[in-house]
């Protein structure tokens, strides 16, 4: 059995569902939490009033406000054996408050009316590429480096990055998810997966464009981040592979 957590979106997340009938458990997941929030802790009783449609919304939207990532790592401390990381919940930007923390904007936060309060409330959104959100990911990248190290994961640390599709396996296109396409998603994310080689030094899954095709018909719906079961199964070829030379 290898224990395995994940910090990032449905990239992780699906793909994890092809790893389980070879052997991998789900001991933990953060998701829908940029790296900036991740290390930038908010009083929860901060948080405006706000109505979720589900608990894992809730817990979702509460884990980012508290900044429960580094708490979640420690919690498993001996107890995993992969920590898979993707960086697609970094796409819709963050809020930074009056306080000059940051929360991240998500699905979560938009769907339940909270980011529009924040806006109201003059919480100045942080796009994803902008100079100001490379700046502050760089110097997280550092903290969140340091507790890896700390809780001596950083050897067990993977991230995936395919490659944003912009074509389905039936050949019509894939949507733009909140305005942002595959064309103009895949060299931001390409700079960013460089800044996490360079600045934290772990395994890096990269497949190009011409590797990803999304699914017409995903579950969750038709996006350039939702992939055909071909893509998923790369990744878990390339991720068994690593398994297996690191022993887990």
């Amino acid at each position: 059995m290898i224990r395995t957590f994940i910090y990032g979106s449905c990239v992780s997340r699906d793909t994890f569902e092809f790893l389980r009938p070879q052997g991998y458990d789900l001991t933990a997941y953060v998701a829908r939490q940029s790296l900036l929030s991740a290390y930038s802790r908010v009083d929860e009783e901060e948080l405006p009033p706000h109505e979720t449609s589900s608990a894992f919304q809730r817990r979702m939207i509460e884990g980012d406000w508290t900044s429960s990532l580094p708490r979640a790592l420690a919690r498993v401390r001996g107890r995993v054996d992969l920590v898979l990381w993707d960086l697609c919940d970094e796409r819709l930007g963050v809020r930074r408050l009056a306080s000059g923390h940051y929360v991240t904007r998500s699905v979560d936060t938009i769907a339940t009316g909270l980011d529009t309060q924040l806006e109201k409330q003059g919480a100045a959104l942080v796009p994803f590429g902008s100079p100001q959100h490379r700046r502050h990911f760089t110097a997280r990248l550092r903290s969140f480096r340091q507790r890896l190290r700390e809780l001596e994961l950083l050897e067990r640390t993977l991230v995936l990055a395919p490659a944003w599709a912009s074509r389905c396996g039936d050949g019509t296109p894939t949507p733009s998810s909140f305005g942002l396409s595959a064309e103009e998603a895949n060299p931001i994310f390409a700079d960013y997966h460089d800044e996490v080689e360079k600045v934290v030094g772990v395994p890096i899954i990269r497949l190009g464009e011409d590797l990803v095709e999304g699914a017409a018909h995903h579950r969750w719906g038709k996006a350039p981040f939702h992939y055909s079961d071909e893509v998923y199964l790369r990744l878990v070829d390339h991720i068994s592979r690593h398994a297996a030379r690191a022993g887990a």
